[in-house]
């Protein structure tokens, strides 16, 4: 059985623009990300060299719709951060999106 891709129109598909157009902006110019570049070793294993940026605090998934836009965007530039190695923010990553889909 092919999965079909979900097509994504109108104010959805603007959004999404927003928000990939918000990420590339927050790795160009992000004030949060400083100290996680000053960090030399990942933050969590001590070992690896963080090569990646994490928020502290998980962003969560892109906003569906405009209102919350706003709060997504504030906490994307102005939440702590933290460097990792791909490995362990990988894990960090899928352990959040377990703990949401079991909350929702």
């Amino acid at each position: 059985m092919t999965r079909r891709k979900k097509r994504i129109l109108g104010n959805d598909r603007a959004l999404m623009f927003l928000c990939r157009d918000a990420r590339r902006r927050w790795m160009q110019y992000g004030e949060n990300r400083k100290e996680a570049k000053a960090q030399e070793r990942c933050n969590d294993c001590l070992q690896a060299p963080s090569t990646e940026y994490d928020h502290v605090v998980p962003l969560g998934p892109r906003p569906r719709i405009t209102h919350s836009f706003g709060d997504w965007l504030e906490s994307l530039f102005y939440s702590k951060c933290q460097g990792l190695c791909k490995k362990c923010h990988d894990k960090k990553t899928k352990n959040e999106r377990r703990i949401r889909n079991e909350k929702s």
